[in-house]
């Protein structure tokens, strides 16, 4: 692609912490830095992007700063909780329109009663149900790629951490296979 994409982010964190020699876990770059990379180096366009389902531990308190300040459109869980998944579905569409997207899940994102296998749970997030139904209500759009990070099977031995994050591809693959 000769342009930046829209994101769609599930996740219980912004992934936004400082690249500028910060160190988090002893590296630089890591798991809670992809959106801020992606965006300072041009490949997701923020003012088309979505965070879902925030919530819990912020590492730094100028971290979702970057988001917010950048135009990412970011949905705490508490507005979730009030606007609900049609509304968000209505929001992610009407931007969707304007180019293509790339769809990210972090299991995170999902409460840890339903996705306990992960290694930074936050309590209060999304059901799989609502995950379903945002997902459906994506059907149509131009899904360029998308990914399901942060399972951590070992750390859920009811194996149901793995089965949710295998339906949450499949639906997503169902979103790819009609875009392309």
């Amino acid at each position: 692609l000769r342009e930046p994409v829209g994101l769609i982010q599930f996740d219980a964190h912004a992934d936004v912490l400082m690249t500028d020699g910060g160190v988090f876990e002893g590296e630089e770059t890591n798991h809670a830095t992809f959106a801020r990379l992606a965006v300072e180096e041009g490949v997701v366009d923020p003012k088309r992007s979505f965070q879902i389902g925030l919530r819990g531990s912020q590492y730094t308190l100028e971290a979702n700063n970057f988001s917010a300040k950048s135009g990412v459109r970011m949905i705490y869980q508490h507005e979730f909780d009030e606007i609900g998944p049609k509304k968000v579905i209505k929001e992610i569409l009407a931007v969707a329109s304007q180019g293509p997207m790339y769809l990210s899940i972090d299991v995170d994102g999902l409460d840890p009663s339903v996705c306990p296998g992960t290694g930074y749970p936050e309590p209060g997030g999304l059901t799989m149900r609502e995950m379903q139904m945002m997902l459906r209500g994506l059907q149509g759009i131009d899904l360029i790629g998308a990914d399901v990070c942060e399972v951590s099977p070992m750390l859920d031995p009811s194996g149901n951490t793995a089965l949710i994050a295998a339906h949450l591809m499949f639906e997503q693959l169902c979103i790819l296979a009609e875009s392309v």
